[in-house]
């Protein structure tokens, strides 16, 4: 049973309209989408990618261990670049799939 919101009349389930008044049954409400995790690791992949050579850049003034520094930014950025390839095939090979 469900109640009508216009004239609180009682309907069986098995009408979606009131036979009183055409009112329409409540929809239940759906929760809100929330990013695919599929997007939050493409997201994450491009942060790895894109952020190490704005640090360097920005950090290049600084004398330190240069080499180790270049090494550990191609390294992240290696990291995300193949974070990106993998979602890019898993894509692909899903389009084929469907």
């Amino acid at each position: 049973m469900w109640t009508c919101p216009k004239c609180k009349e009682n309907i069986e389930d098995e009408f979606d309209t009131c036979w009183k008044c055409a009112g329409e049954a409540l929809k239940a409400a759906t929760p809100p989408e929330c990013k695919k995790p599929l997007e939050r690791l493409e997201y994450i992949c491009l942060m790895l990618f894109i952020i190490p050579p704005v640090i360097a850049f920005v950090q290049r003034k600084d004398g330190g261990d240069r080499l180790r520094a270049v090494i550990f930014d191609l390294s992240v950025m290696a990291v995300g670049a193949v974070g990106l390839i993998a979602v890019w095939i898993y894509r692909r090979s899903k389009k084929g799939t469907e």
